[in-house]
């Protein structure tokens, strides 16, 4: 249903160059059989409690890290010793958070969780910028004015709650649990980059999108993914809500949810290249790392320069099918255009409704 467009690479402020196209079907399909049947023993030999999987992912971060630099970085640009160390335990600590995180902060209070990750994110990547790159670069944050368009943290934290009424809470997965993230992962790619595509096809919806495309690809960092119009927002996130339907129909586990919102969050950090982007199914990620295929949360980046490519969120479903089923895409290239002139007049001007002002932090 896929097919992958021609070959590019994008640099991250970190140094790596990943490929930013999406996937074939055949290869998607043969790495969730392949994934399944792999879960499958696991299971069957119990080795998916949580503290298994922080065990497994702690025990392959490094060697991660060591692939990363020797196939994806050009030896004048690889990291520092000390640099690749720091981004280890960086990624390690994350990961241990997110555990934590979902093993005591479950039921009643499973909606604070994402609220706490999101701080995390937040904290370590101010950390490691300020650490590494304050001297040479901005950390970019934008702030909108209006109070509504900062309720989509609560709506979807609200989502949570509702959830967290209908599906499993447990200290372990089963060999269900990666077909139903599989499939839930499929569905929020569908959601999302359908929503997208229709809005860079519509004038109106297009305008209120371009607030969040003030954030350039060189600038994402993890604000980005608050900067938007609250109604852009509700449409971008419908994906988030069409997976917690599904979930909720297939009495899903808590994990399947809290590792959708942790890859998609990675799509606009500013170090996502130089994390692993899932951790209770990290083999997802670590197999397109090792094979040099695109990353889950290293595809959507690009659309930030680029408005009429990568819609998508993770790459699993390509640009081709959105072009294929939506017609209106066909006129998209001079639409993007014109709304790119708009967007940099905005940005001189300063009046937009929803824009106030650029925090930037520089040593």
């Amino acid at each position: 249903m896929t097919a992958s467009a021609p070959s590019d690479k994008s640099l991250s402020p970190s140094g790596e160059a990943y490929p930013t196209h999406a996937v074939t079907p055949r290869y998607l399909w043969i790495k969730i059989v392949v994934l399944t049947i792999y879960y499958a023993i696991l299971s069957h030999f119990e080795l998916l409690s949580f503290r298994a999987r922080l065990i497994a992912f702690c025990l392959v971060a490094p060697a991660n890290r060591v692939v990363t630099q020797a196939l994806y970085t050009q030896p004048s640009k690889r990291m520092s010793l000390k640099r690749s160390l720091f981004t280890v335990i960086g990624e390690i600590t994350l990961a241990c958070i997110h555990v934590y995180l979902q093993t005591h902060f479950i039921r009643g209070y499973w909606w604070l969780s994402l609220i706490l990750q999101v701080s995390a994110f937040i904290l370590a990547e101010v950390v490691q910028y300020v650490l590494f790159d304050a001297k040479t670069s901005n950390y970019v944050v934008k702030m909108p004015t209006s109070p509504l368009d900062y309720l989509l943290t609560f709506v979807i934290s609200g989502t949570f709650h509702w959830l967290s009424m209908r599906i499993t809470f447990a200290p372990f997965l089963t060999a269900y649990s990666f077909p139903v993230f599989a499939s839930s992962l499929y569905m929020f790619d569908v959601a999302f980059g359908a929503l997208h595509a229709y809005s860079h096809c519509i004038p109106w919806m297009l305008k209120k999108h371009m607030v969040h495309h003030q954030y350039r690809k060189k600038d994402l960092n993890a604000f980005a993914n608050f900067y938007a119009d609250i109604i852009d927002s509700f449409i971008m996130n419908i994906g988030v809500f069409v997976v917690a339907a599904y979930l909720a129909v297939m009495r899903g586990e808590h994990v399947e949810m809290a590792e959708i919102t942790y890859a998609a969050m990675h799509s606009h950090l500013r170090y996502a290249t130089s994390q692993s982007n899932l951790i209770f199914f990290f083999e997802f990620d670590m197999i397109d790392l090792w094979f040099k295929r695109n990353r889950i949360s290293t595809f959507h980046a690009k659309h930030h320069d680029n408005l009429d490519e990568n819609f998508s969120v993770f790459g699993i479903v390509g640009d081709d099918v959105f072009r294929k089923y939506l017609p209106w895409l066909q006129g998209l290239k001079r639409l993007s255009v014109t709304l790119l002139k708009y967007r940099n007049i905005e940005i001189q001007k300063k009046k937009s409704t929803v824009i106030s002002h650029v925090l930037s932090y520089k040593a």
